[in-house]
């Protein structure tokens, strides 16, 4: 049986081959209708004008579609509704900039002297507006795996066209310019209804949008990939305006009308590869699982060009004929020249779509411009002797050259970047609290990280929790282990304080009788606490060398994490200390540690809190800059949570029974600073000292030791009488 998300892979795949079949068969018989109704020249300046509207479109595509469909699926996922409804403020302001650019251009034309080419740009300025939109609104129902809804639209838009055609033709009133208004209507309504749709299938989970963080993302991205786009649109269409200039129209028109039978295709490659590409940024959480969706798609677009152009090689030219009543032809030698765009374009469509996944648009701008310069500068040669013949030639030598390079450096990525799962691990991104699973509002911003709050249990985390990029743990180094070693006494002294809080709350008298288990031992200062005092301890760490440098003395910490390794209520107590807030799934640690302690037994916690004056320093410092300060000392894959006392008030398996701020080291605190990542480092150390010492006065520690009591048999007791005594231990 196929798995679920295959199924799913399927279902939208098929909605979306539907969708892209019903999309082009419409361009398809406007094209071909246009060219069996329309004088040579005519259709020529169609086919003039239309190029120029897809470079506006190519434009149109790299600053807001292609962003969405990486951005949309993944970073603005939570913010939708707000995000799609920016997205269409942009697309109106562009589209209104483009028609008064088309139709500048038609104004001039027919003061020229060109009516056929003035009607075709005031026509397409009419129509420009609703095409952006329903070609947006398209992608969109991609983005939302709505693609059942792009079907629908394109069945309207199919039945709207037609009609309209059709029935100017019966009319007599066909021309460019009432062609184009039929355009328009089916868009403009094709594109409505969509919309409609889309907000009531809209996702639940919204959360505020920051504007400037989207138009600074969307150009970061779409800057490369408008220059790529550029550089495509030269490399197909730039022949058209040549031929128009160096020849005639009806060159012009000749030459649409051949590539006309690769057109279907190539659009259906545009579309598919759009289809692709949020799959493909998916599936980058898991570095074979993006190969396999990667190979299929080449492998499925390289075999539906080789098909299509066999059948473009073969029936090409009889084709062209039936199609335009004679008003075309075309030579063999051209149409197997025409069969092997169709090949090159789909390999083009999915490499550029893999490297776009890995927000690697540089990459493929960079194989654009090398075979953007050769293609057109042999083109420009080529056309200017052979015509047709050149320019079909020259998009072939494009092409060819695009999809060698984008395929180098597919490669190269895959060997070097971060899907090599030998090195590194993909972000792990999260919207939703890990302990109460409330979706997060947003609370702070970083260059590279967004921080949310559950709005429950007031948990704080970065997202994402974890980098893409980490490399496995060296083993001959421990992070922070001369600050550690440094304040070694210190760090004795507060164990020692803490254990006897531990006791008084919970009654113990005979240490003796307990198992005690520390999770995240680091170098064995409690541990060594615990061995003076003595009450038997034991430790994991996952830190290869902290383990190492603990066994100088004897062997008590085991290399590894709390886990399955452990049986069932086997402790009666464990400590875990300024180590919850490291762990990228708390909820994780909370289900293992209630499984190994016995009933009633203690979980003893020391974690990072907001209710303490450093947090509300930051905070307020955050806010005043508007975000150019942080000092939360949080970051992905290192302090990935804020714990509130909230937090632990919520039912997680656990009882609170004690809890009280308390301030970390001073020599600590200064000396870790230079270990963690933060913005203006020099402004945190002059604040560092002052609010420190105002902290510890006021009660106000950055730090919560909090015991919880396990939510099983109360009736148990940890005590035994027991009656502690004597110095701490040095």
């Amino acid at each position: 049986m196929l798995s679920a998300t295959k199924t799913n892979w399927i279902t939208h795949g098929g909605w979306a081959v539907a969708d892209q079949a019903v999309f082009v068969l419409t361009n398809v018989i406007l094209n071909v209708l246009l060219a069996r109704w329309l004088l040579p020249a005519y259709y020529g300046a169609f086919a003039v004008a239309y190029s120029v509207f897809l470079l506006i479109g190519a434009c149109h595509a790299a600053v807001l579609i292609e962003p969405m469909l990486v951005f949309g699926s993944s970073r603005y996922a939570s913010q939708w509704k707000a995000y799609s409804d920016l997205l269409l403020k942009g697309n109106h302001l562009l589209a209104t900039v483009a028609s008064l650019g088309l139709a500048v251009a038609g104004v001039c034309s027919w003061l020229i002297g060109s009516r056929a080419l003035g009607g075709a740009f005031l026509g397409m300025a009419t129509a420009s507006p609703f095409i952006l939109c329903m070609w947006l609104t398209k992608r969109s129902c991609y983005v939302n795996q709505q693609t059942q809804l792009a079907t629908g639209q394109s069945l309207i838009y199919f039945a709207l066209t037609l009609a309209g055609l059709l029935f100017l033709k019966g009319a007599q009133l066909i021309s460019l310019f009432s062609a184009m208004l039929v355009v328009a209507l089916a868009s403009a309504l094709a594109g409505a209804w969509v919309l409609n749709k889309l907000r009531v299938v809209g996702r639940p989970i919204q959360t505020r949008l920051d504007r400037q963080d989207v138009t600074r993302a969307h150009w970061e991205y779409g800057r490369w990939a408008l220059m790529t786009n550029i550089l495509l649109w030269m490399s197909t269409n730039f022949y058209l305006l040549a031929l128009s200039i160096w020849s005639s129209l009806e060159i012009s028109g000749h030459l649409k009308a051949i590539t006309n039978l690769a057109f279907p295709l190539m659009q259906a490659n545009a579309a598919l590869s759009a289809a692709v590409l949020p799959v493909l940024v998916v599936s980058s959480s898991n570095g074979s699982e993006f190969r396999r969706v990667m190979y299929r798609a080449i492998g499925f677009f390289a075999g539906l060009g080789a098909v299509y152009g066999m059948a473009i090689g073969i029936f090409g030219a009889p084709l062209i004929q039936l199609l335009y009543r004679g008003n075309y032809d075309a030579s063999m030698k051209v149409m197997w020249l025409l069969a092997v765009v169709p090949v090159f374009d789909g390999l083009n469509a999915v490499l550029s779509s893999t490297l776009r996944s890995l927000e690697q648009p540089s990459r493929v701008f960079l194989a654009q411009v090398v075979a953007a310069v050769c293609g057109v500068s042999f083109g420009i040669v080529a056309t200017r002797a052979w015509a047709v013949v050149g320019a079909v030639g020259a998009m072939v030598l494009t092409g060819g050259l695009a999809v060698v390079v984008l395929a180098l450096s597919t490669w190269k990525s895959l060997a070097t970047d971060k899907l090599d799962d030998r090195r590194s691990r993909p972000a792990e991104k999260q919207i939703y609290c890990d302990l109460c699973r409330q979706a997060g509002i947003p609370y702070g911003k970083a260059k590279v990280y967004d921080l949310l709050s559950c709005p429950r249990c007031k948990l704080l985390w970065t997202n994402p929790l974890t980098t893409s990029e980490q490399v496995a743990p060296d083993a001959t180094a421990y992070s922070g282990e001369e600050v550690y070693v440094s304040n070694a006494i210190a760090q004795k002294q507060r164990f020692y304080s803490q254990l006897q809080t531990f006791f008084d709350v919970c009654g113990v008298t005979d240490p003796k009788s307990l198992r005690v288990l520390e999770v995240g031992s680091g170098l064995g200062f409690f541990l060594d606490t615990c061995e003076c005092l003595g009450i038997p301890a034991e430790g994991c760490d996952i830190a290869e060398r902290a383990v190492q440098l603990a066994h100088e003395k004897q062997r008590r910490i085991r290399l590894g994490t709390l886990d399955d390794s452990y049986m069932a209520e086997s402790f009666d107590a464990i400590f875990a200390f300024n180590l919850i807030e490291h762990l990228a799934h708390p909820k994780e640690f909370l289900n293992h540690a209630h499984r190994i302690l016995k009933p009633g037994g203690a979980l003893v916690l020391e974690t990072p809190i907001q209710e303490g004056l450093f947090h509300r320093i930051a905070r307020l410092g955050h806010r005043l800059s508007r975000g150019r300060l942080n000092f939360y000392g949080m970051r992905p894959s290192g302090h990935i949570y804020k714990f509130s006392k909230k937090t632990f008030a919520i039912d997680n398996g656990f009882r609170r029974i004690y809890e009280r701020n308390i301030e970390s080291p001073f020599r600590e605190i200064w000396g870790n600073s230079s270990l963690f990542t933060f913005d203006n480092r020099f402004l945190y150390r002059c604040v560092l000292p002052i609010a420190w010492l105002v902290a510890k006065l006021t009660s106000q520690g950055n730090r919560l030791f909090v015991i919880l009591r396990k939510n099983a048999q109360p009736g148990y007791d940890l005590a035994n009488s027991f009656s502690l005594g004597g110095e701490p231990c040095r």
